[in-house]
């Protein structure tokens, strides 16, 4: 292939003119010239602090066992105090017993 084939990225203009045109493309005006800032309701940092993101957890995790219980035919489990009972890992036995387990598995890690 020749140099002919190349695109010309400054165009030739004519020498008479030196100003240059004063008509520009719309490409080449700025687009976005505005920023955009979180409205109230789009989970700003003081919006998040304010939730009890936990609580809305164990919330949403209870109703879906629920439904999937009832998918299942079974009935919905038993709440108690805001937590299930009967739900592995949430009541005070379990995460005792996890706790206790995870604190021997980093000893003896340390032991070796």
């Amino acid at each position: 292939m020749s140099t002919a084939h190349r695109p010309t990225w400054d165009p030739a203009q004519a020498k008479d003119v030196k100003g240059g045109s004063r008509q520009f493309s719309v490409r080449d005006m700025a687009a976005h010239t505005k920023l955009k800032f979180r409205q109230p309701g789009q989970t700003s940092a003081d919006e998040v602090k304010k939730r009890d993101l936990r609580a809305e957890l164990l919330a949403a995790e209870q109703e879906a066992r629920d439904r999937k219980r009832k998918a299942e035919g079974k009935p919905p489990l038993a709440v108690e105090n805001g937590s299930a009972s009967s739900a592995p890992g949430y009541g005070d036995e379990e995460s005792n017993k996890r706790r206790k387990l995870l604190q021997e598995a980093l000893e003896m890690d340390k032991g070796r």
